[in-house]
């Protein structure tokens, strides 16, 4: 264990040789060990000693020496004990926080896990989704195609109809007319008919006629019985003649 003399021959030179007040620890590793609580007091009394003037460490009294070098170690211990509680403290609250950040964590981890499911799930939804969008787009193409198709056709059916349409009014038109004709026709027979029938009213006048002069010549032939024959043949010449002219 190094003694009061060795830490302050030690403090100088690191003094010397930095320029600089040396700590505890420099203290300690130029000496090669030695525990904070004998390094302390003698390098605390050692750096008050220079800032004031007062006699070096090796001229205090043994008695003055030993009371110090008790009170310092007291106050150290109780440093000590103040620091390691300070330090479990802050070891039990380290831990405590670290317990919370591990359930934080472990929260975190379920949560990104079910924020993966639910990306995988949407991920999947969608490409059905495409899949089935494909499906109906192909289904509507082709029945686009079928239903152009189906126009198509209706369109030929459709001239077909309107060429059959035109071709019934020609034909109607050509039977109205035809009927139109037709009426004329019967019109015109009609009037035919009534002077045909005018005419054989003439004739059959002019028939009765010819009988009642047949019935008033009977008596003049029972009375010229000679001529009877030349007058008779006037008479059918006469007869004949009027029967041409009606």
């Amino acid at each position: 264990m190094a003694n009061e003399q060795a830490i302050i021959e030690a403090a100088e030179r690191l003094l010397a040789d930095t320029g600089r007040i040396p700590t505890v620890e420099a203290v300690r590793e130029a000496l090669g060990g030695g525990s904070f609580s004998t390094l302390s007091p003698v390098l605390r009394n050692w750096r008050r000693q220079r800032q004031t003037g007062a006699p070096a460490a090796g001229e205090i009294p043994a008695r003055v020496r030993e009371i110090l070098e008790r009170a310092t170690a007291a106050l150290w211990g109780a440093l000590r004990e103040e620091t390691e509680e300070r330090a479990a403290r802050a070891r039990e609250e380290a831990d405590a926080r670290a317990g919370e950040a591990e359930a934080e964590r472990g929260e975190a981890l379920r949560e990104v896990a079910r924020l993966e499911a639910d990306l995988a799930w949407a991920v999947e939804s969608a490409a059905r989704e495409r899949e089935a969008l494909t499906a109906e787009r192909d289904e509507a193409r082709a029945a686009l195609g079928g239903a152009r198709e189906e126009n198509a056709t209706f369109a030929e059916r459709a001239r077909q109809q309107e060429s059959r349409i035109e071709d019934l009014a020609a034909e109607l038109e050509a039977e109205r007319q035809a009927r139109r004709a037709a009426e004329g026709n019967a019109a015109d027979l009609k009037a035919e008919n009534a002077r045909l029938q005018e005419r054989a009213g003439h004739v059959d006048e002019l028939r009765a006629h010819i009988k009642a002069l047949q019935g008033s010549a009977a008596p003049l032939a029972n009375q010229n019985q000679p001529q009877a024959p030349a007058k008779a043949s006037r008479t059918r010449r006469k007869g004949g003649e009027q029967t041409a002219a009606g």
